[in-house]
Formats: structure tokens, C-alpha cells, sequence
């Protein structure tokens, strides 16, 4: 029997998975999701950065420069959804809420991936580019989105 290389099609059966209406809220997704945001607790103390949780179920997340500057923002997640809004100094809302966008989940459905090659790492020679880091995602969104 002939074996196949799987590697395009699974990349190709993927994304058409991830563009189809209904899967942003998937169950699978939704507890990928909140695996992801609760992924975020990890980074407390690393480069100023700060996760506590709110009354409201969601995360404060804060940055805080060597000056003591500091930037806030507010995630959580809403059936496989992951939404991000910056906050005031004093926790009051400062925009609107935003969706964070760019992530889709894997192949095998375990976890969520970025939905773009990770350009920040060499490829392994023979291998297609990996995805971006769910977790970069999901920072760079916040840090965008701080108010």
C-alpha cells in the first residue's frame, strides 16, 4: 500500500475548518480558549507583567514600566471567543471591547494556534514553517488593545 504525505492537506483541512461560520464557537474551541487565557497567569512577574482576576470572571491583566508607568487591559473568554478591552488607571473601561483575532485551533483540536507562520523562528530544513505561538497572539493583542 502507498503511503502519502499528509503535511498540505492537513494544513489545507485545517484553515477551511477555521473559516467556516460556526466554529468560533465550538466547545472544543471554548476550552481551548480558556486554556489559553489562564496560560497568561504563567507570565506574572516576567518583563512587568501582571494577571489577577476580576469580579466580573475575566482577567486584569497589567504592564508596569521600571518608572512605574502602567497600562491595563481586561480579557476573557465568551464561548470560544477571546475579547480584550483597555482599562483606565482607576480599572474603568477605556474603549471597546475587541475579539482577539489570528488564532484558530490545531489539527488534532487540542489547543489553539495562531492562525500565521511564525516568522520569528528558522524552519527545521524539510519542514514548513510553524504557527505562531497562541499565547504571542493573544499578548500582542492585549498590549495593543492596553489602555
Amino acid at each position: 500500500m502507498a503511503t502519502y504525505d499528509e503535511g498540505e492537506a492537513v494544513e489545507l483541512l485545517t484553515r477551511a475548518a477555521a473559516s467556516m461560520a460556526g466554529n468560533k464557537h465550538h466547545p472544543v474551541r471554548a476550552a481551548a480558549a480558556v486554556a489559553l487565557v489562564e496560560a497568561l497567569r504563567r507570565l506574572t512577574g516576567k518583563a512587568g507583567f501582571s494577571v489577577k482576576d476580576d469580579r466580573e470572571g475575566g482577567l486584569l491583566v497589567e504592564l508596569r514600566a521600571g518608572d512605574g508607568t502602567l497600562k491595563r487591559a481586561w480579557v476573557r473568554t465568551d464561548r470560544g471567543v477571546i475579547l480584550v478591552r483597555p482599562l483606565r488607571s482607576m480599572g474603568l473601561p477605556a474603549g471597546e471591547v475587541v475579539e482577539v483575532d489570528g488564532l484558530r485551533l490545531t489539527a488534532d483540536e487540542s489547543q489553539l494556534e495562531g492562525a500565521q507562520e511564525d516568522t520569528y523562528y528558522q524552519p527545521r530544513p524539510g519542514k514548513p514553517r510553524p504557527r505562531r505561538s497562541a499565547l504571542a497572539v493573544l499578548v500582542q493583542a492585549i498590549i495593543q488593545n492596553m489602555g
